[in-house]
């Protein structure tokens, strides 16, 4: 008994004496975060955390954090505006909002690497220090309050079934209900930048899944989204309100501004008009900006030429520096798409033996909607290519095994399944630079790797193989 009160008594030490180191403050628009791993010195394998930051051009960023052998590491993050990221160590994860200028102090028990289950909403990693600590502690109960209230199949039921009026009033009595939660968690704890955050975070949880209702509802339904008739009064009525802010960025925030740019993209076809005229007449403030850069930047990837556009119809200067900073760099790697074969012994077990073949490499994860949705073009663009010297190769990354084997029954997928280890996915993200998933590459029959290929679905992709197999 004496042992284990001093053990405890250890263990609290630790965390209070680590909290109590204040990082230098971060400058202008950044977040510089710190922390210590706890029991590190029996999980020395794990090298690095993982943080998932919502972008305005992509979907999404991942930002690896190297882990030194004391069981320490920091990293300095760019942020414009209260936002939240997602911190990954093993299967716990966990969400941390911040705000520009911050500086954060994390805490995290390697112990939760010794149970196989994922651990979302992670108590096991806690902000013990920097200025943001009480803003943090309520983020995990209002997320697993809310996520308990409504279960899937509940939601998938509501979507497939219900009319696009019904679905609307459907979620405002679920918002309200959210809203309940939030403010009992208020009444207790009305810290700084988390009612912000918080507000936002249920705000656009609503209006991503209303946006969302014509592409789900087909989906479920399993019928084409041209047979389903959505009014204009229902997206109206979404846009009544004011989807303008952007003090603060919730990741459900940013899902509705790329649902709403995909909208506004869809729109324009249809019409047959101007995508960017449609933008500019359709639009306004903040999400206008948003979806003029996704779609610049979706030309730019679609062209192996400089392409011609106005950036400065962008009026929101972070918008355009970012949209300029990720051009420049995806540019400098257009400038030497293929690349000489490098000499590492697991690139080279990967794909030597491929020499000869074109082979289309697709990265993506169980968890990844996105990577889910593209894989009936995947088996489409296999079936064309079906007898001809080109290959197929499906890396998995971060997914449990049994997931991984479940989707790819599921799914019928075909071509080389690979589940990669974090060591290897390590390896393949700095050679070619990987943000996200999915993300794909070609190699070229000498070899030589192509980054950024076009996604399976895009009529690009076509043009890209057959001039590698004409080669």
């Amino acid at each position: 008994m004496k042992n284990l009160v001093l053990n405890l008594l250890s263990f609290i030490l630790i965390i209070l004496s680590w909290s109590c180191q204040r990082p230098e403050p971060a400058a202008g628009n950044k977040v510089v975060i710190t922390g210590k791993i706890l029991n590190y010195e029996n999980h020395k394998d794990v090298k690095r955390i993982d943080v998932y930051l919502n972008d305005f051009i992509e979907m999404q960023k991942i930002i690896p954090v190297n882990i030194d052998d004391t069981g320490t590491f920091e990293t300095t993050i760019q942020c414009y505006s209260i936002i939240d990221l997602l911190l990954r160590f093993g299967k716990a994860s966990t969400i941390l909002i911040c705000a520009p200028g911050d500086s954060i102090v994390l805490t995290i028990d390697a112990n939760v690497l010794n149970d196989s289950k994922n651990h979302y909403h992670s108590d096991h990693i806690m902000v013990t220090g920097g200025n943001r600590v009480e803003d943090n502690k309520p983020v995990n109960p209002l997320l697993k309050r809310i996520g308990r209230m409504v279960s899937y199949s509940e939601k998938t039921k509501a979507v497939k079934e219900m009319k696009p009026f019904e679905y609307y009033d459907y979620w405002n009595e679920l918002y309200n209900k959210k809203s309940d939660i939030l403010d009992s968690i208020l009444k207790i704890t009305d810290a700084g930048i988390f009612p912000l955050w918080a507000k936002d975070l249920l705000k656009y949880d609503k209006l991503r899944d209303l946006i969302e209702y014509h592409r789900v509802h087909s989906k479920f339904n399993d019928i084409s989204r041209d047979s389903v008739h959505i009014p204009d009064e229902y997206y109206k009525k979404i846009f009544s309100e004011n989807i303008n802010d952007s003090e603060v960025l919730s990741y459900k925030h940013f899902y509705f501004l790329h649902s709403y740019s995909s909208y506004l993209f869809k729109k324009a076809g249809k019409k047959g008009v101007n995508v960017v005229d449609y933008i500019i007449e359709n639009a306004t403030g903040f999400p206008k900006d948003v979806a003029l850069a996704k779609y610049f930047y979706r030309q730019f990837k679609k062209s192996d030429t400089v392409v011609d556009f106005n950036i400065d119809l962008i009026e929101n200067e972070i918008i355009k520096d970012m949209l300029t900073e990720t051009i420049h760099a995806e540019q400098a790697q257009k400038s030497d798409l293929l690349k000489s074969k490098p000499h590492s012994e697991f690139i080279d077990s990967l794909f030597g033996n491929y020499r000869g073949k074109v082979v289309y490499v697709d990265f993506w994860a169980t968890w990844c909607g996105p990577c889910l949705a593209a894989m009936p073009d995947s088996k489409m663009l296999q079936e064309k290519y079906k007898g001809k010297p080109v290959e197929f190769l499906f890396l998995c990354i971060q997914s449990k095994k049994n997931d991984w084997k479940e989707i790819i029954k599921e799914k019928g997928m075909t071509g080389t399944q690979i589940l990669l280890t974090d060591d290897q996915f390590a390896e393949l993200r700095n050679m070619f630079n990987i943000r996200g998933v999915p993300h794909c590459v070609l190699v070229s029959k000498q070899g030589g790797f192509i980054n950024n290929a076009p996604k399976p679905g895009d009529k690009k992709i076509i043009q890209e193989i057959d001039r590698l197999l004409n080669e």
